[in-house]
C-alpha cells in the first residue's frame, strides 16, 4: 500500500484568508489511484517549519506532495525547504531558466531578476514543466521516497497533475491493486440513521469500503472498491450501489458530481413539466439554485419573491384579513401561494416557500425554523411542515432544498 502526505504551504492558508482547494483535489485524485492519504499538513511561509513537516513526512509516508512556495519572492522558500530537508544543495535548471524566460517573451515583457530564483531546484531533482505558469515543478527521489512540489495557484497545480504525476504514478501503481470510487448522495435522512442502515457495508473487511460525510443537509455516502482488475473493481461498486439504494430508497438523489438542483432539472426535462415558485423566506435562493442548471428557460417558468402580507396579496391573492390573522406562516397560505403561482403562470407545478428564518419572529405562534412548503398540481396541492434549527442562512439553505426535494419526489408520479 502506497501512502501519501500532502503538505500545503502558505501563510495565506494558514491564516484562513484563502480555502485549500488544492489539497481536496490532490487527496480525492490519489485516493482513486489506489494511494491512501495519511496526512494532510498545512504550514506558513517558513523555511523551517516547512523543512520540519518535509522531514516528518518522509519519516511517516512514501510518497509527499508539497505545493505552493516556488515563487519568486523572499517568502517562496519550499525548494530552499526541500533541499535543507534532504540535506542537498540548490542548483540552476538551465532548461527551467529558459522556460520561464520563454514565458516572458511570450507576453512581451521584460522578466525581473528575482524570478531566476525559480529555475533553482535541488540537486538531483527532475524538473516539472509549467506550462502555462512560471514556476516550475520538480520531482525528488530521496532515502526510496518521492517528493513532488508543484505551484500553488489551482490552475497551474492542476495541470501539472494531471500532465505529469498522474501519469507517473499510473505506471509505478500498475501492479498494485486498482481502487476505484464513488459517491452516493442522500437527502431528507439525518447520518445517524444513514450509518444504522448501511451498517453492515460499514466494517474495516468491506470491499467496498463505505463512509460518510455531511454538507449542507447532504449526506454523501463515500464508496472505495479494491481489486486486481478494473472491471472486478468496477463490478463491486456496482453491487454496493443497488444493495445501498435498496436500504435508503428514494433518499438517494444521486451519485458523484449530481447535485440536487441538477437532478431536479433532469426530471423536469425528461418528464417534459413546467415549475413556477413562489418564495418567500428564502427569498428567490430556490430560482438561483434551478438558474444555475443551464436550459432552465424552457421549464421555470417564474420565480417571485413575495416576502411580505402585501406582496402575497397582490401577486397571489392570498387574503390579507387571513395573514393578519394567523399570519403568514401556515399551512393554508402556503397552499394558496402554491395554487396561486401555478394558475398564474399555467405551470405543472406551483411550488411555494413561506417561514420563520430568524432570528427573531414577530408572531407568537410562528417560532423561528418553523418553514412550510407547498406543492401544486393537477391532482391537488399538499404541503409539509418543517421545524428547522441554526442561523437564518441554515434555515434558508435547508428550506429551499427540502422543496426542491418535494419536487424531486413528486415529478415522477404526475
Amino acid at each position: 500500500m502506497k501512502t501519501a502526505e500532502i503538505i500545503s504551504t502558505g501563510s495565506e492558508l494558514v491564516q484562513g484568508d484563502v480555502v485549500n482547494t488544492n489539497a481536496a483535489y490532490i487527496a480525492e485524485e490519489l485516493t482513486c489511484m489506489g494511494v491512501t492519504v495519511l496526512y494532510h499538513t498545512t504550514v506558513g511561509d517558513e523555511l523551517s517549519a516547512i523543512g520540519s513537516a518535509v522531514e516528518k513526512a518522509l519519516e511517516r509516508t512514501d510518497f509527499i506532495i508539497v505545493t505552493g512556495g516556488l515563487g519568486p519572492t523572499h517568502d517562496d522558500v519550499t525548494r530552499d525547504a526541500v533541499a535543507l530537508a534532504t540535506s542537498r544543495k540548490l542548483v540552476k535548471d538551465d532548461t527551467a531558466l529558459s522556460q520561464i524566460e520563454e514565458s516572458f517573451r511570450c507576453r512581451e515583457v521584460e522578466m525581473p531578476s528575482s524570478n531566476v530564483r525559480q529555475a533553482m531546484i535541488p540537486d538531483g531533482a527532475t524538473l516539472i514543466p509549467n506550462k502555462i505558469g512560471t514556476a516550475p515543478g520538480f520531482f525528488l527521489e530521496h532515502n526510496s521516497k518521492e517528493i513532488i512540489c508543484m505551484p500553488g495557484v489551482p490552475q497551474e497545480m492542476k495541470r501539472m497533475f494531471e500532465d505529469w504525476v498522474i501519469p507517473r504514478l499510473r505506471n509505478t501503481m500498475a501492479a498494485r491493486l486498482v481502487r476505484l470510487g464513488r459517491k452516493m448522495h442522500v437527502f431528507g435522512l439525518p447520518e445517524a440513521l444513514v450509518g444504522e442502515r448501511v451498517a453492515r457495508m460499514m466494517t474495516p473487511e468491506s470491499n467496498p469500503s463505505v463512509g460518510t460525510m455531511v454538507h449542507d443537509g447532504i449526506v454523501t455516502l463515500r464508496l472505495t472498491s479494491e481489486a486486481k482488475e478494473e472491471v472486478r473493481a468496477g463490478a463491486l461498486l456496482v453491487e454496493a450501489e443497488a444493495k445501498i439504494r435498496s436500504l435508503l430508497g428514494e433518499a438517494v438523489y444521486g451519485t458523484d458530481d449530481d447535485t440536487l438542483e441538477g437532478v431536479v432539472a433532469a426530471l423536469l426535462k425528461k418528464h417534459n413539466k413546467t415549475v413556477a415558485v413562489a418564495e418567500s423566506c428564502t427569498g428567490g435562493l430556490i430560482g438561483n439554485f434551478l438558474t444555475d442548471v443551464p436550459g432552465m428557460s424552457d421549464h421555470l417558468l417564474e420565480d417571485v419573491v413575495t416576502y411580505t402580507i402585501e406582496s402575497k396579496s397582490y401577486l397571489l391573492e392570498v387574503p390579507k384579513e387571513l395573514m393578519r390573522r394567523t399570519g403568514a406562516v401556515n399551512a393554508e397560505t402556503a397552499r394558496m401561494m402554491a395554487q396561486a403561482i401555478r394558475a398564474k403562470t399555467g405551470a405543472d407545478i406551483g411550488l411555494s416557500v413561506t417561514g420563520v428564518a430568524g432570528p427573531t419572529s414577530q408572531h407568537p405562534d410562528e417560532p423561528v425554523g418553523l418553514v412550510y412548503v407547498g406543492l401544486a398540481t393537477s391532482e391537488g396541492v399538499e404541503h409539509q411542515e418543517f421545524h428547522f434549527r441554526g442561523t437564518r442562512k441554515w434555515i434558508k439553505l435547508l428550506a429551499a432544498k427540502y422543496a426542491l426535494n418535494m419536487v424531486r419526489l413528486r415529478l415522477p408520479t404526475l
